[in-house]
């Protein structure tokens, strides 16, 4: 039963990928290089995070406790939008002549979002699925993997328009950067969600920080779609 609850989580938290991966056209160019770099620059992008948190926040390893310090989760909202800087690296700063220009935020987004999953959920997923006492957390972070996977991709989706498009319709800047801010906080968001529930709520557990992170990652990607399709569609063509 421990090797069917491992590979069931598994699947759920990688396949989504590889489906994303295959069911467009992706596949059919020359992608996999830009996914790597995409992977690269998530890999410097993420150490440069832990430093600042190692030294901003020393003592900020909460795993296992109950309650939610809000002053920490902010400071984390606001390091996160070093993800910016790492997105503005992928798209503008690397060269990717092996992809089409309209699919290489998508190369990237699906890179980064495949890294994070491999190093940052996949030994947990190990260690928690093949544990001898069932648990729902491995569960919980297969699903968020899926949220994590929309919400890259909205936001490189979102930082495209920023970034790499000159011409973009009056006010749609500061939407934008309001979906990118969006995104930094959907986390922290998520924490205090859970802390805040009351007791119905409460008897979910971790479940209701994955809603809301849900919920969050909903709005992000519906939003991001909608600018995307309001700027390409109205701008000029590049």
């Amino acid at each position: 039963m421990t090797l069917f609850h491992f590979v069931g989580t598994c699947s759920l938290c990688f396949l989504p990928h590889a489906v994303y991966y295959y069911a467009t056209t992706l596949h059919e160019s020359q992608a996999k290089s830009t996914m790597i770099k995409g992977g690269v620059v998530y890999l410097g992008t993420t150490g440069l995070k832990l430093m600042l948190l190692a030294t901003i926040l020393p003592n900020s390893d909460t795993e296992g406790e109950e309650t939610v310090d809000y002053t920490e989760e902010c400071l984390r909202s606001i390091i996160n939008l070093v993800d910016v800087v790492g997105v503005y690296v992928a798209l503008r700063v690397l060269t990717h002549r092996s992809v089409a220009a309209s699919l290489r935020y998508q190369c990237l987004g699906l890179g980064w979002a495949s890294a994070d999953a491999l190093l940052r959920r996949g030994i947990p997923l190990y260690l928690d699925a093949m544990s001898a006492e069932f648990s729902w957390k491995p569960l919980r972070s297969a699903v968020a993997s899926n949220f994590n996977l929309v919400q890259v991709l909205s936001v490189f989706a979102t930082c495209h328009l920023l970034f790499c498009r000159k011409h973009r319709p009056a006010g749609a800047d500061l939407v934008l950067w309001v979906l990118v801010a969006l995104a930094a906080v959907a986390q922290s968001l998520a924490a205090v969600a859970g802390d805040l529930a009351p007791a119905p709520l409460s008897a979910l557990g971790g479940w209701t920080a994955v809603a809301v992170e849900g919920a969050t990652t909903a709005v992000l990607a519906v939003s991001s779609a909608s600018m995307f399709v309001h700027v390409v569609g109205g701008g000029k063509s590049e």
